[in-house]
């Protein structure tokens, strides 16, 4: 895996707002370096018996080009918070 190539940064075009209740995320990683990528997600205050209450989508490849893949997907949480993170295979 190469980490140099991984890329994503909160609040910009990795990461905006498509409408009230969704959040396109985006991440770039290097060219056939990573099989998928699942985000992991959810409200950061919903707790049940220590555990965070979380979902997870896996991302798709949006775009490429000669050195990087970009993947892509859209969040949906109804309560306008929302922590996330990412799982590369």
């Amino acid at each position: 895996m190469n980490r140099a190539a991984i890329y994503h940064r909160p609040e910009s075009e990795y990461a905006f707002m498509v409408s009230s209740h969704e959040l396109k995320v985006r991440i770039r990683t290097a060219v056939e370096d990573i099989h998928s990528i699942e985000v992991v997600y959810g409200d950061p205050y919903e707790w049940m018996r220590g555990n965070w209450l979380s979902k997870s989508k896996l991302m798709d490849k949006s775009l490429q080009t000669d050195v990087h893949q970009y993947w892509s997907c859209t969040l949906t949480e109804e309560k306008r918070r929302l922590n996330y993170g990412f799982i590369l295979i």
